[in-house]
């Protein structure tokens, strides 16, 4: 049974007011807008994900993962402020809560699908049904971000995300003990790919390997 949309909602419209100006600021967590990028794969960790796949396109971003299911509190979460699970468990860092927020730097309507759950957030915290959007197989999760926000072009948010995402090397997997791969696209330009192994070792710490390849480059 999917989780109860409008109950949220209304839940959220009382508590956080009818007017949103004050969140807006949370689109604004991070001077350097594209560090959103890193909230996702946090986020994507902390729902125990062992691969992501990014697709930029001219107009949208769209991230699959393959990570467990979304429940009720994850949806009151990424659809609340502070509210995230986190608190509940110590080993995850920022799990749908604050960092997520920094997607709306360059979207007001982000949509989620996963499993039965398939919803928009208007106004940071409102979530709204949508129709259904298959998740393709091995994925769980689909995120879609349309470059609607009307301070940021979608040709300016296209080319600081290609940026970012060309940018991405060995070290944003190094650390992450649940990922062991990302893969990136972007429309008309280029795609990359890292992958990591990690061999635990008796009396030592484990040995991790990271390969990563950008289109048409030398492996690092």
């Amino acid at each position: 049974m999917a989780i109860d949309y409008d109950l949220i909602r209304e839940e959220n419209i009382r508590k956080y007011g009818e007017g949103t100006r004050h969140l807006a600021l949370l689109g604004q967590l991070y001077s350097d807008r594209t560090h959103f990028i890193y909230e996702l794969l946090q986020n994507a960790e902390d729902k125990d994900a062992k691969r992501i796949q990014i697709v930029l396109d001219k107009d949208k971003l769209e991230l699959f993962h393959n990570g467990r299911l979304f429940d009720e509190a994850d949806v009151r979460g990424i659809c609340g402020v502070g509210e995230g699970t986190k608190s509940k468990d110590l080993t995850k860092i920022g799990k749908f809560g604050i960092g997520f927020k920094s997607v709306y730097a360059y979207t007001s309507s982000p949509e989620i699908h996963c499993g039965n759950e398939h919803f928009r957030i208007e106004h940071y915290v409102r979530p709204h049904a949508v129709g259904v959007d298959k998740v393709p197989t091995p994925w769980t999760t689909k995120f879609v971000f349309p470059f609607d926000v009307p301070s940021v072009s979608a040709g300016e948010a296209f080319d600081e995300i290609a940026e970012r995402l060309a940018s991405l090397n060995v070290r944003t997997l190094l650390f992450l003990r649940n990922i062991n791969e990302i893969c990136w696209e972007i429309a008309e330009r280029e795609s990359g790919f890292y992958i990591r192994d990690s061999i635990p070792r008796e009396g030592s710490p484990r040995k991790v390997t990271v390969l990563g390849q950008r289109e048409g480059e030398d492996e690092e």
